[in-house]
């Protein structure tokens, strides 16, 4: 199975502030932040990468909980308590259809029928995804299921583009993400030194040659620093202060926007256009290819 888990307050009782989420659908009811790591032995894992994520978007998440600023992780297979471990590092086909079954496809489907378009993508709005390293196939697999769903409801090819246009994807370190490679809105972070950052070699070239610290090479791939090459969550969201502070506004441009869709009749849809707005509007020079 896939286990939930969302980043919440500390306590006495629960003093790594973690919990496991059964018996609700917390992605129909507002924003959430959704993070999957491209190994996951250990609730710890999972427990860190959260710890990582959560002050770009709420810094005093360990003192106060925010209920429009929510935080889940993702782990797979049984867990044993005793040694807190998940006994697999990644998720089976199976797994993604139970894990879809319950929390996404209740997004777009009521009794057995599609809903409508918009009110599907103001549903969507609310889900915006952390990926880490390879983390990012695991949200590719998740991608083509819904769309198999979508389709076997009864949505259109364009229906389709539209409702998943509205999922944010930021995926750090990892191959970048084709903007025709997905339908939602994806930007990729990292370091083009990292080994895993990007296949494509024409595209790391051109990149290297620009020697600078920030590179902005097209707002619909990504952003890439120049940096030391380290293949760590840390190095990138912490350690790296123009690189987090992207990430921060690309996750914090997104619940702001959803929102501001969560009481509204109509949507006002998430677009790269907004987020490159968001990027301009802050003093880090950048440069495109």
């Amino acid at each position: 199975m896939v286990h939930l888990y969302e980043k919440v307050c500390k306590t006495d009782n629960n003093k790594y502030g973690i919990k496991e989420i059964q018996g609700e659908n917390p992605f129909k009811e507002g924003p959430c932040i959704i993070t999957i790591l491209a190994l996951t032995a250990y609730l710890e894992d999972i427990n860190g990468f959260l710890k990582y994520i959560a002050p770009l978007v709420n810094p005093d998440i360990n003192t106060h909980y925010d209920p429009d600023r929510r935080l889940f992780g993702l782990g797979f297979g049984d867990f044993n308590e005793k040694y807190q471990r998940f006994s697999r590092v990644c998720p089976n086909i199976e797994e993604i259809e139970e894990f879809l079954n319950t929390y996404f496809y209740p997004l777009f489907i009521d009794n057995n029928k599609r809903i409508d378009t918009i009110s599907a993508m103001k549903n969507f709005r609310n889900l915006t995804f952390v990926t880490y390293c390879n983390g990012a196939n695991y949200f590719k697999l998740i991608e083509e299921k819904l769309k198999s769903k979508m389709q076997e409801v009864g949505y259109t090819n364009s229906d389709i583009n539209m409702i998943l246009s509205q999922i944010c994807l930021a995926a750090i370190s990892g191959e970048t993400i084709k903007k025709n490679g997905t339908s939602t809105l994806a930007i990729t972070f990292g370091d083009v030194n990292d080994y895993d950052y990007e296949n494509d070699k024409k595209t790391k070239e051109d990149i290297k040659k620009l020697k600078q610290g920030f590179i902005d090479y097209d707002s619909s791939l990504g952003f890439a620093v120049a940096g030391d090459g380290g293949h760590s969550v840390r190095k990138h969201v912490i350690d790296n202060d123009i690189l987090s502070s992207k990430i921060k506004i690309f996750l914090n441009t997104s619940i702001d926007n959803a929102l501001e869709n969560r009481n509204n009749d109509i949507i006002n849809p998430i677009t790269y256009e907004k987020l490159e707005k968001s990027f301009n509007n802050t003093n880090n020079k950048t440069k495109s290819l």
